[in-house]
């Protein structure tokens, strides 16, 4: 006979019932009260802004982009020149950004000398500039923290994605992807998640400030009251779920330190569309982000 072997079903939302936990609302982690030191980031970005790659940068002096050699056509004999300590170097971006409203156009000379250019008339680009003039590909410290419910298999999703993509460009550490899956449908539970987080945290503390928080909740929804999805109920495999605001004052205190000391925070919500189509809940989620 055809080998066969049961698994579990994938979760795909539904109507999950709602439940509403009676919990303690100072269930936060304690590191909330650690005391961290707060910096703006102040390193030059370590990838070129035209070719995203490069080996020998020149850092603008107007902000914390760099271009690189290769991108641009310094003239032969010139290179120790522009190297010398009087010399002051704006990138491409700047430069641009310094054309207000379309006037004042001029050509794009790179390097100067007590406010002369070094190279007349312009110094040569050999490349297209594919970014916005706000962009930087910073190597600022980043956290990617993926919440993903029970039962959910959230293997290739593009949380993931985004975290391989732009791995190669911190190629000096500080930038780390953790997965955390979630079952807080009873109070035990909702106490062994804490448990869980606090651990991870004091991990994620011990390495300094995380100048940006990316936090994404991959989840299912109900799908008539958009209520998000706690877990499972008892030792089924049957979910329950909670109002959003409830739900979320569950799972994000744990995390509140991050968010609060990161120059930067997100939330990605990877869930279904009646978390958006439910106005109730659409006003609860507003509310809870806004906390």
């Amino acid at each position: 006979m055809a080998r066969t072997k049961q698994t579990a079903r994938k979760a795909t939302g539904g109507l999950a019932p709602r439940v509403t936990l009676q919990l303690d609302h100072n269930n936060g982690s304690s590191e909330q009260m650690v005391e961290m030191e707060v910096c703006e980031p102040f390193e030059h970005n370590n990838f070129c802004i035209i070719c995203q790659d490069g080996f020998v940068l020149f850092l603008c002096n107007d902000c914390l982009r760099v271009m690189c050699k290769e991108c641009m056509e310094i003239p032969s004999g010139h290179m120790a020149t522009v190297i010398e300590d009087d010399v002051v170097f704006k990138c491409l971006c700047c430069h641009i950004a310094g054309q207000k409203n379309g006037t004042n156009y001029s050509p794009y000379q790179g390097f100067y000398r007590n406010g002369e250019a070094l190279f007349q008339p312009f110094l040569p680009v050999r490349a297209t500039l594919e970014t916005l003039l706000v962009s930087q590909i910073s190597s600022a410290s980043v956290l990617f923290l993926h919440l993903v419910v029970i039962g959910y298999d959230a293997t290739g999703g593009p949380f993931h994605l985004v975290h391989q993509f732009l791995t190669p460009y911190f190629p000096f550490g500080g930038f780390e992807y953790h997965e955390v899956h979630f079952d807080v449908s009873n109070e035990s539970k909702v106490e062994k998640y804490q448990a869980s987080a606090n651990k991870l945290l004091k991990s994620l503390l011990a390495k300094g400030t995380w100048t940006r928080v990316v936090i994404a909740m991959t989840n299912h929804t109900n799908n008539d009251l958009g209520d998000l999805y706690l877990g499972y109920e008892g030792k089924t495999k049957e979910y329950v779920a909670a109002r959003v605001d409830e739900f979320f004052g569950i799972i994000l205190p744990p995390w509140q330190v991050l968010i609060d000391h990161a120059t930067e925070s997100y939330l990605w919500l990877l869930c279904c569309g009646s978390i958006i189509d439910n106005a109730e809940t659409f006003s609860h989620l507003q509310v809870s982000i806004l906390q």
